[in-house]
């Protein structure tokens, strides 16, 4: 059985007042699995990118079609979901990638 030793809260967008609401919070196992830093304007922007593994729950079916209306919170960082997995639709486990959007909650 997996490790998940990571807590991430996961925040939905409520499209009527255009907030961000508690969702719930989800064991995970955190791995930083890339970024990229390039030169804008005399601005240095990066990017981290973050794969945050997550035993399935049903309450993230909504998520893994619709993940543009979520986002996650990981030690106090913002990721705006990029992309959900489920290998196999019995599968115990969702991949969720996040890329850190540099604010911090």
């Amino acid at each position: 059985m997996a490790s998940y030793p990571h807590i991430i809260k996961i925040q939905k967008l409520d499209e009527d007042t255009d907030t961000w609401k508690e969702f719930n919070n989800f064991h995970t196992l955190a791995k930083r699995t890339g970024g990229k830093k390039y030169e804008e304007a005399a601005t240095s922007i990066g990017s981290i990118i973050y794969k945050f593994k997550v035993r399935y729950s049903s309450l993230l079916e909504d998520l893994l079609f619709n993940y543009e209306k979520y986002r996650i919170i990981y030690k106090n960082y913002i990721f705006n979901i990029k992309s959900t997995d489920r290998f196999e639709e019995n599968s115990r486990e969702i991949i969720i990638l996040g890329e850190y959007n540099g604010n911090k909650n």
